[in-house]
């Protein structure tokens, strides 16, 4: 029963966290700073509404702690597209997540995992993600130094990424109680930041902003009862099959990729993660 909530919490994120960008791509300028303010504000509203709906208005220095984490995760990814482009830091910050969450469950957690299914299994998913960071074209116009300092944010991202549901762990609150406290951290990140910033207001992104923070919001309760459930080293690993959706929906509705090579290597990728994924929820025991 605990397995299969879990498996469906991963199922939910993979999905939100592989559309929310959608909203965005239909924008050609944007100052990312706005977006993301816009979409901390939408993540808190949802957050409410369904906190109140579930009966779950709890407060906690715990969630408040994870929301502000993501923030400060998220700023760091925005400054790694920036310098290296989204084809070529996403795989990165995506597969340091893997091993972060991989290694907290593991090492300070002492989750009850079957390692010679989840190791080869992280394995073949990073492989897997890497491999679809070449099936779209990377802009040539990111000089040297700018792309290693993008790198470099990449990795930064996904540790704090991959950290962000620790004291979710730690706090050991049930999935739906998170919900609000988080969000309420990642209203005060993104407020925190957007002063920082001073982001140039335009109107023509709320809506687009405001659809993208309820996908993630969805796909972040997701991972809550993926984490809660299957642990952080297989439950967050998991989430990020969400970059497989991302390309789907950039092949099948955006028509960015025609080549039969790339859709070969995709092909080829999409094997990696779902083995990946099968080995990992074997290796839950």
């Amino acid at each position: 029963m605990f397995e299969a909530v879990g498996f469906t919490g991963a199922l939910l994120s993979i999905i939100f966290w592989g559309t929310y960008f959608v909203p965005m791509k239909k924008i050609k300028y944007f100052d990312p700073f706005y977006y993301q303010f816009l979409m901390c504000i939408s993540i808190f509203l949802t957050g409410i509404f369904l906190s109140v709906l579930f009966h779950a208005m709890v407060i906690s220095i715990y969630g408040i702690i994870s929301g502000i984490i993501w923030t400060i995760g998220n700023t760091f990814s925005i400054f790694a597209v920036r310098y290296s482009g989204l084809a070529k830091s996403s795989p990165v910050w995506m597969s340091t997540v893997v091993l972060v969450s991989f290694a907290w469950g593991v090492i300070y957690f002492r989750e009850n995992l079957n390692l010679n299914y989840s190791i080869f299994g992280i394995l073949l998913m990073i492989i897997g993600i890497f491999l679809i960071s070449y099936i779209t074209p990377v802009s040539n116009h990111f000089n040297k130094s700018y792309s290693i300092r993008g790198m470099i944010f990449a990795i930064i991202a996904g540790i704090i990424f991959g950290s962000q549901l620790v004291p979710l762990k730690l706090s050991k609150s049930a999935a739906i109680s998170y919900i609000m406290p988080m969000s309420f951290g990642i209203l005060i990140g993104g407020l925190m930041i957007s002063l920082l910033k001073k982001p140039k207001i335009a109107k023509g992104m709320v809506l687009s902003g405001s659809l993208s923070g309820i996908m993630w919001e969805i796909a972040n309760i997701g991972s809550f009862f993926a984490v809660t459930n299957l642990g952080l080293a297989v439950g967050q690993p998991l989430t990020q099959m969400a970059l497989f959706i991302s390309v789907l929906w950039g092949v099948l509705y955006f028509k960015e990729i025609r080549d039969k090579n790339k859709i070969f290597k995709l092909i080829a990728a999409s094997i990696l993660l779902f083995v990946g994924s099968i080995l990992l929820s074997f290796a839950y025991r």
